[in-house]
């Protein structure tokens, strides 16, 4: 790879991916990253270096009930050799940040065509913000992230 010294995980990112080599236990020591994946069609990237910068798409999460929300992709996780019984079932996993939904009037009324998000964070640390990130399934996936959708969008 072209410039490989220039392609390091942020420490925010480095602390989660720790986290789920300590649950996914049983021997699991290291963790397949993957900086592009491709669903119907569709390529996903999430990587800290392409094209001199860090890349990281936007994806619509089906959450269940309904709930179809927009989040940034970090990074790739695949998981389909891991032994059965863990945690997490064999796959490929998304590290994500998520966002919710804003419904203060003085912001959804701004535009007819896009909808406000904010991304969830953690309560600050030393004075800074604090990413949440979330584990996911990459079945879970609905599609690139598309404001337009009308279920992302307040009804009029």
């Amino acid at each position: 790879m072209h410039d490989v010294h220039k392609f390091k995980l942020e420490p925010e990112l480095c602390a989660c991916l720790s986290e789920i080599i300590g649950q996914l236990g049983n021997g699991v020591e290291t963790l397949s990253l993957v900086t592009e994946h491709k669903r119907h069609g569709q390529i996903f990237r999430a990587t800290p270096w392409f094209l001199k910068k860090p890349w990281r798409d936007w994806v619509t999460v089906d959450w269940g009930d309904d709930a179809l929300l927009p989040g940034q992709i970090w990074i790739f996780v695949d998981l389909r050799d891991i032994p059965q019984g863990l945690i997490y079932e064999p796959g490929i996993y998304a590290v994500m940040e998520s966002s919710t939904k804003r419904t203060v009037p003085s912001e959804t009324s701004l535009s007819q065509i896009f909808a406000p998000h904010l991304k969830e964070t953690l309560p600050k640390k030393e004075g800074k913000v604090q990413r949440l990130f979330y584990f996911v399934d990459v079945e879970s996936f609905h599609a690139p992230t598309d404001l337009h959708d009308s279920r992302l969008r307040e009804p009029q």
